[in-house]
């Protein structure tokens, strides 16, 4: 019913309504407006996908002698996952064998794991042996 996801730079907290049937989301203490709307950001999916993050030699951002590169994150050809829908967690794994291809989601045996009708959101997160545990996490409850 809680899915808490700590980056090195920011903390995203989604919580499960039963009323709604969704996912309500805040980005560090603070409920996650829609500019267009207004309205919390919701999902009636959200899916956590696990994928490795590598430094590029591209400079994305300097400042006061701090230089930011772009990371590459791999997503392909398949990794682990997460999929919340309903207040439960279904465990398996994202798919995509190539690039040009869509991401799919499957069971730990191969079999679809299937999304609830609306819409979905994808985290993206490094990998498990990526992640400092003192500064960054994935938790559910």
């Amino acid at each position: 019913t809680r899915i808490d996801i700590r980056y090195r730079a920011t903390r995203v907290i989604w919580t499960y309504d039963p009323e709604s049937g969704r996912y309500f989301r805040v980005a560090d203490g603070q409920p996650h407006l829609d500019i267009d709307t207004n309205q919390q950001v919701s999902a009636a999916n959200v899916a956590v996908i696990y994928a490795g993050h590598y430094l590029t030699d591209i400079i994305e951002s300097e400042w006061q002698g701090s230089v930011s590169y772009s990371a590459q994150i791999t997503l392909w050809p398949r990794g682990r996952a997460e999929l919340f829908r309903d207040g439960k967690r279904y465990s398996g794994e994202w798919v995509r064998l190539s690039r040009p291809d869509l991401l799919g989601l499957r069971t730990d045996d191969g079999e679809l794991l299937y999304l609830k009708p609306g819409n979905t959101w994808f985290q993206v997160v490094q990998l498990p042996e990526q992640i400092n545990p003192d500064e960054e996490w994935v938790r559910w409850e």
